[in-house]
């Protein structure tokens, strides 16, 4: 992690993280701005591309969806990876509502912001509240975000639950 390809030291001050020591990112961009593969030493498709579309796609799986995932939380709830793991620890890995742990879901737990201050489907990472199950953050989207409708909806399910009690 801390070598190169060519067993030497990987710069950490470098900005773009490529895995490479200063020599090798050099030798791996062309002369005239083109960016190379850092796999095979393909043309990418963009100048800033660290991998061909061949090399990306031959990538474990698990590293793709990680690094998609990284760029969807700062892209839409403008935060970081660590970011999110402190709320989910700080929520003991449950869901902040049906605290149901995050380790029995097949998903992450899903970001929630507060949509009257930010009503797409982006936050402006200020208005986030915390980290819910799929069907939890669906049906708080489904009931409008409304204290009322929401206290509503629980005075109901519980009159009926009462009804069936006796």
């Amino acid at each position: 992690m801390d070598k190169c390809q060519c067993s030497s030291k990987v710069d950490k001050r470098s900005k773009k993280k490529t895995g490479l020591c200063r020599d090798c990112y050099i030798k791996s961009v062309n002369t005239n701005g083109e960016a190379k593969c850092i796999t095979c030493g393909g043309k990418t498709s963009e100048p800033r591309a660290e991998y061909c579309k061949p090399c990306w796609l031959n990538r474990p799986v698990e590293g793709r969806k990680t690094t998609y995932r990284k760029y969807q939380l700062k892209k839409k709830y403008k935060l970081t990876f660590e970011q999110y793991d402190e709320m989910l620890a700080a929520q003991g890995g449950k869901c902040a509502i049906c605290l149901t742990d995050y380790t029995e879901l097949s998903e992450s737990l899903y970001v929630d912001h507060n949509r009257k201050c930010c009503p797409s489907k982006e936050s402006c990472g200020n208005c986030v509240r915390g980290l819910l199950c799929r069907q939890c953050n669906f049906a708080i989207g489904l009931l409008k975000d409304n204290e009322v409708i929401i206290k509503t909806a629980s005075d109901y399910v519980k009159k009926h639950n009462e009804k069936v009690g006796n």
